[in-house]
C-alpha cells in the first residue's frame, strides 16, 4: 500500500495532533511527543489495519526510511518501529542496528531477544544510512566485505569492514571511549566524528 499522506507541515496541538495552514488537524503518531504549538515538518507513514488506520510521523526523510525499512522485518509493526526510534539519536540507533549484535539491539526499546535475532538477520539498512562511503559497506546485517585479517578490535573491525580508514576509525574509537562505555554509544559516537570529520588515510 502506498502512503496517502506523505508529508505534513502545521502546528502541533495536544495529544499528537498536527493542524495544517487549510485547518485540517491530522493526528500523528511520533518517536518522540510533539512540543505543543510549535511548527512541525514530519514524514508520515499511514498503516492500516482490521481496526483502524494511523499515521506515524517521522521528523527527517532519513529516519522515514529506517523506519519503514524496520517494518519490512517479520513481527515489527509501526508501534514497535517507533518505540526503536525513540531510543536515542537517529546516528546512534543506526549504529546499534547495523552492528548485527543481538545483545546490543534487545537494548533498544521494545525490542525483545526474538526481535532482536530478526531485525539482525532480516534489515536491511536503507542506502541513505549506511555508514562509510564505500560500495562494500554495511548493508543491513550481512557485511559485503569481509577483513582478511581482524585487528582484535571488534568494533575497529567493524568500521573498516564499513569502509573507513584504518588510523581515522582507530582515532574516533580513541576519543569515543574516552567518553562513552557502552559499545553502541561508542560505535555511534565514532561513525558522528568521521562523518563530520576529514579522514586519514
Amino acid at each position: 500500500m502506498h502512503d496517502v499522506i506523505g508529508y505534513l507541515e502545521g502546528t502541533s496541538g495536544p495529544y499528537g495532533l498536527v493542524v495544517t495552514s487549510a485547518g485540517v488537524g491530522y493526528k500523528v503518531h511520533t518517536p518522540a511527543p510533539l512540543p505543543e504549538g510549535q511548527q512541525v515538518a514530519l514524514w508520515v507513514h499511514t498503516a492500516v489495519s482490521e481496526s483502524a488506520i494511523t499515521l506515524w510521523g517521522m521528523d527527517s526523510p532519513e529516519a522515514y526510511e529506517l523506519f519503514t525499512a524496520l517494518l519490512r522485518c517479520a513481527g515489527v509493526g509501526p508501534k514497535t518501529a517507533s518505540d526503536i526510534l525513540s531510543s536515542g539519536p537517529l546516528d546512534q540507533v543506526t549504529a546499534v542496528l547495523a552492528s548485527a549484535d543481538p545483545k546490543q539491539v534487545s537494548a533498544l526499546k521494545g525490542v525483545g531477544k526474538t526481535t532482536a535475532t530478526r531485525l539482525c538477520t532480516e534489515l536491511k539498512m536503507p542506502a541513505v544510512l549506511t555508514p562509510g562511503s564505500s560500495p562494500g559497506a554495511v548493508a543491513g546485517a550481512g557485511k559485503t566485505t569481509v577483513l582478511l585479517t581482524s585487528t582484535g578490535d571488534d568494533l575497529l573491525d567493524t568500521l573498516l569492514e564499513w569502509g573507513h580508514a584504518q588510523t581515522s576509525a582507530h582515532t574516533a574509537l580513541t576519543q569515543a571511549r574516552t567518553i562513552h562505555d557502552d559499545d553502541g554509544q561508542v560505535l555511534a559516537a565514532a561513525l558522528k566524528t568521521l562523518r563530520n570529520g576529514q579522514e586519514t588515510p
